[in-house]
């Protein structure tokens, strides 16, 4: 049905009545206000759009408002102010509670075919954004609502979705609390409209990289701690950290290493070059990094020590 269609406020009120799994949400979004005002809201809000489906619109204007940050946080969920409107909308006009009595579902309603990261080392933000947050990918196969979350730690995230693909921020200050212990955290998708949840694995913190020996023993002498080292991820199919000749390349800042340390990549050893203060790896095999965390670490087989970096993550 057009936007601009007369019967839209009540195709609108029977699709909302429609919705499953509301009940929380669209009551705090309903708040003291009528059905009649919701209603008139959500259409000016609907006739912004250019779309020519109520369906269409409802998607347009939700990833408008989170583009321009109109985001409401209600009964620990991230909504649009779309979405919420269109909850208290279902709310007011009777519908809503149909699987709440029984809890959220545990339900496979998406076809996942892969997401990350799945680790990180202690105080390594995972999958880092230039503003300091944290981000989650998943890459799915066919259409997906707009009513999906990513859940880190049993917390929703604010979710966007694109072809074949959902990718969810983690604010700066709760992603380095996540990382300042080793640990495990629950990922799931999570779809408050249906109230069905769909456990994707977990998110491990591991130890802040030791010094150990290559069977496994702790050692101390042999590497420095490194200042820094790069890059830390990088989008599927491109080269990172591009050298002449269109290979990738990974670099480490440190200042003592054994004259044999080498880079190894995915224990994949790599081309090394050590010069004063740096050690430099080329990667010539960058595209066949499918989507996912791979370990870097420095080895060196005269001193019998490894030492962990991290992982580079390679985005999709």
């Amino acid at each position: 049905m057009p936007v601009g269609h007369p019967d839209l406020p009540e195709q609108l009120a029977l699709m909302a009545a429609g919705l499953s799994g509301i009940h929380v949400i669209g009551t705090a979004c309903l708040g003291d206000r009528s059905e009649r005002e919701v209603s008139e809201a959500l259409v000016a809000r609907l006739q912004e759009t250019t779309e020519d489906t109520l369906e269409l619109a409802l998607s347009s204007s939700s990833r408008a408002d989170f583009k321009a940050g109109r985001v409401n946080e209600v009964e620990g969920w991230l909504l649009s102010e779309t979405e919420c409107l269109l909850a208290a909308l279902g709310v007011a006009a009777g519908g809503g509670a149909h699987l709440e009595d029984a809890g959220v579902v545990q339900r496979s309603f998406l076809t996942v075919t892969a997401w990350g990261p799945d680790r990180t080392c202690q105080g390594q933000v995972f999958n880092p954004l230039s503003d300091g947050r944290g981000a989650i990918w998943v890459t799915i196969e066919g259409d997906v609502s707009d009513s999906v979350r990513v859940v880190l730690d049993g917390v929703p995230l604010v979710t966007q979705a694109g072809v074949g693909l959902l990718t969810a921020a983690v604010p700066e200050a709760d992603a380095q609390r996540l990382v300042e212990l080793p640990g495990r955290y629950a990922v799931e998708l999570l779809d408050f409209a249906q109230n069905w949840i769909q456990p994707l694995g977990e998110l491990v913190v591991e130890p802040v990289p030791d010094k150990s020996g290559l069977s496994g023993e702790s050692v101390a002498n042999a590497f420095c701690q490194p200042s820094a080292w790069g890059p830390k991820n990088a989008n599927f199919g491109e080269p990172f950290n591009e050298q002449p000749g269109g290979h990738s390349a990974l670099w480490v800042q440190i200042s003592c290493v054994p004259a044999d340390t080498i880079v190894v990549l995915d224990n994949q050893v790599l081309p090394t070059t050590l010069s004063e203060g740096l050690v430099t790896a080329v990667v010539a095999r960058h595209l066949e990094l499918g989507p996912g965390s791979y370990p870097v670490e420095l080895r060196s087989e005269q001193a019998g020590e490894s030492l962990r970096l991290g992982y580079l993550e390679i985005r999709p």
